[in-house]
């Protein structure tokens, strides 16, 4: 896949996070609600919805770190090795040779 597609792909994926986080925040329906009939309920932790934001969040936080190192591609590669290790340890393998520049 070339790097044009790639890029793409992340931003479509970040658009379709975003249309979900925007369900809760800006656009909640009753479906997005808690429904409860006393205060007593409260604090309620679902497990299963934790994990779904979970996962949500973690692939934002990849796809805006592979965004950053393909736009600041010069300033990745200025960084501290260490640094630029851990980056790309977090980086999904079809973007690493993009930020690497070794594009096929």
């Amino acid at each position: 896949m070339n790097g044009n597609k790639v890029v793409k792909k992340i931003f479509r994926q970040l658009h379709s996070d975003y249309k979900i986080l925007c369900e809760d925040a800006h656009t909640a329906t009753a479906q997005n609600m808690e429904h409860l009939s006393c205060l007593s309920g409260l604090p309620v932790f679902k497990k299963k919805k934790a994990q779904k934001t979970k996962e949500i969040f973690v692939r934002v936080s990849m796809n805006v770190t592979s965004i950053f190192c393909i736009v600041f591609n010069d300033f990745y590669h200025s960084m501290h090795h260490r640094n630029k290790e851990n980056i790309l340890n977090s980086l999904n393998r079809e973007i690493k040779p993009i930020v690497l520049g070794v594009e096929d």
